[in-house]
């Protein structure tokens, strides 16, 4: 299960409501003069591509779902490739700049992740990583507390973190300069972003049920139960607030040169 089986839906919903801002704010930290060619790593439906217009000369994106690649090409993304961390398609030192927003949690091992990375950027280039961070808020919690209502939330969590067995780690403040750093990047700074979202129940609901441990219950549990599932969550939602959602996410970023 990965996003790339419901790509039209993330980029749709997800990207404009959660991804946009970040991605725009993760590339300006590698943006500048001298920069011309960039990697985006996992970059899904080219989120952080559609900022790249006439920054750099080269903007080059890889992610591992074909079914992403796609939605990023019909959007005008023509420098696409399917590959992934540890491995990329690329000749050491090939370019200037590198992002990977929120790819860390997902891959096998983060040492040898950033170590790929400072391959293909080439000495005193830059790289630029993002984490979700553990905030909770009211809504969270109801839609937490909803789940577990109907699914033993242990057992989803156990396959969640398969797919993404860093998520916890990176949501710790300093544990991507940490990274970083370890990999051997230099010059590394850190910060973290707050975000402000506004929505309705529904479309929270709505963005909920495309995370990858929603994804999880819903075919475990039907679409049925799942049907009764969102209702509910929604009943609970309204019920604790005017029908409008106002909450904060915050998210990790870390950026470092290669050696």
């Amino acid at each position: 299960m990965s996003y790339g089986d419901f790509a039209l839906q993330y980029d749709r919903i997800l990207v404009p409501r959660r991804f946009h801002r970040p991605g725009r704010d993760l590339l300006a930290r590698v943006s500048g003069e001298g920069i011309g060619r960039l990697l985006d790593i996992g970059t899904g439906t080219g989120t952080i591509l559609d900022h790249c217009t006439h920054r750099f000369d080269l903007a080059v994106g890889v992610d591992p779902s074909l079914e992403m690649l796609r939605v990023a090409s019909s959007k005008g993304h023509a420098r696409l490739a399917a590959a992934s961390l540890p491995s990329l398609p690329f000749v050491s030192n090939a370019f200037d700049a590198a992002t990977a927003g929120f790819v860390l949690s997902h891959v096998p091992a983060i040492p040898e992740a950033l170590a790929e990375i400072r391959r293909v950027v080439h000495p005193g280039g830059s790289a630029a990583v993002s984490s979700w961070a553990s905030v909770d808020n009211l809504y969270r919690t109801i839609w937490t507390e909803t789940l577990e209502e109907f699914i033993d939330a242990d057992q989803v969590l156990e396959e969640t973190s398969r797919l993404v067995p860093f998520e916890e780690e990176l949501e710790q403040p300093g544990a991507l300069g940490q990274a970083l750093d370890q990999a051997g990047f230099r010059a590394v700074e850190s910060w973290t972003v707050a975000y402000a979202i506004l929505e309705s129940t529904s479309d929270f609901v709505e963005a909920r049920s495309l995370l990858l441990s929603s994804q999880i219950i819903r075919a475990r549990l039907g679409t049925q139960q799942w049907r009764r599932l969102l209702d509910r969550a929604i009943e609970r939602l309204t019920g604790a607030s005017d029908g409008m959602l106002s909450y904060i996410v915050e998210v990790h970023m870390a950026r470092g040169n290669a050696n």
